[in-house]
């Protein structure tokens, strides 16, 4: 749990964000697999207790901060954030995860991985063209980063 928090602090700074508030309560996940959501009005983050791959928690904890992030930086993105409801047809999951906010969010978590644990996210889930997508937005923050 305090490894959490150290996480969420330092992500929080390396994107200006104010941290959210940690809540350990699975009712407000969508599914049963889900390790992290986050609540943008109310900024407030939802975490699963235990992961059974610490990396797979730390890796959906920095996708809810980008989530936080684009909905406090990015006015573009806010329509999508909090207007989106997903369904579990592969359809539907094709299109959420072709979304910007979801390729953003992903790219941030994979470019966080890679560069503080030298771990490459393998997004199993994903078609290919979808992981590239990601990895070529994650090279894209590391450079926005660096300035």
């Amino acid at each position: 749990m305090v490894e959490n928090e150290k996480l969420i602090e330092e992500v929080s700074e390396i994107l200006g964000i104010e941290p959210p508030v940690i809540c350990y309560d699975e009712s407000k996940f969508l599914t049963s697999t889900q390790l992290a959501g986050i609540d943008l009005v109310k900024n407030i983050i939802y975490l699963k207790p235990k992961y059974k791959v610490k990396f797979d928690g730390y890796l959906a904890i920095c996708h809810e901060l980008r989530y936080l992030w684009q909905y406090n930086q990015n006015v573009i993105w806010q329509h999508e954030l909090i207007s989106r409801r997903r369904s579990n047809d592969d359809t539907d999951i094709q299109y959420y995860n072709s979304q910007i906010s979801e390729i953003d969010a992903n790219a941030f978590g994979a470019y966080y991985m890679m560069n503080k644990f030298r771990v490459k996210p393998m997004f199993k889930s994903l078609d290919k063209k979808t992981k590239e997508k990601i990895f070529k937005r994650a090279e894209e923050i590391k450079k926005e980063l660096r300035k």
